[in-house]
């Protein structure tokens, strides 16, 4: 079911205020494209599989927010606070999420093709199956961030932090790492590297890789 975009976020500032988000069943499938959520407050909210393509949350605060699959293509996202929230398998495509707090956040076989992250903070997220291809993401820290098998070709990732990043199956082919931070990464046989890119010169470590247990 659908409103209108003003009454959506009239509607989830009050429930989120109240708290009354938190178990939050009765939103799954609801359409709250083009929503203003700007600036809301929605700890803990659960937002799973509800469509939020175009919403503005920026300077948002989710922190601990369900929204596993659900739809935030487009969205605005700049500045939010999505600390340790629950993203895998949502589409996140050409998203704004610059200067996003994401860290220790789930993204485990989300969408991020396309997406703004410039500057945001995904230290220790999971990234795992994760499609980054295409995204910005100049100035990001991905400080041991687990990327197992995730797509970054073509990705931007000028002067990111990926110190201690785990880059095991994934694919970088056509990235940009210039002046990127690879001291003590980890990457394995399968890692796919941009041409004539050196990862032992760059500080990454190479070992035999096994996935990582949740």
């Amino acid at each position: 079911w659908k409103l209108d975009g003003s009454r959506n976020g009239s509607i989830l500032r009050f429930l989120g205020d109240a708290g009354l988000l938190k178990e939050g069943k009765i939103l799954r499938d609801l359409d709250m494209a083009q929503v203003n959520l700007s600036g809301a407050y929605l700890l803990a909210a659960n937002l799973s599989w509800v469509n939020l393509r175009y919403a503005d949350l920026s300077n948002a605060y989710l922190r601990y927010a369900h929204l596993s699959s659900a739809n935030l293509s487009d969205a605005i996202l700049k500045n939010a606070n999505l600390s340790e929230v629950d993203l895998s398998w949502a589409n996140l495509s050409k998203t704004n999420l610059e200067g996003t707090n994401l860290s220790d956040a789930n993204l485990y076989q989300s969408s991020l093709n396309y997406a703004n992250l410039k500057n945001a903070n995904l230290s220790k997220a999971d990234l795992q199956n994760a499609n980054l291809s295409r995204a910005n993401l100049q100035n990001t820290s991905l400080f041991k961030a687990r990327l197992y098998e995730a797509s970054l070709e073509n990705a931007d990732l000028r002067n990111a932090n990926l110190e201690e990043a785990s880059l095991g199956e994934a694919w970088l082919a056509k990235a940009n790492l210039k002046g990127a931070n690879l001291k003590n990464a980890r990457y394995d046989q399968k890692t796919k590297w941009p041409d004539n890119f050196d990862p032992k010169k760059a500080g990454a470590v190479y070992e035999e890789w096994e996935e990582e247990e949740e």
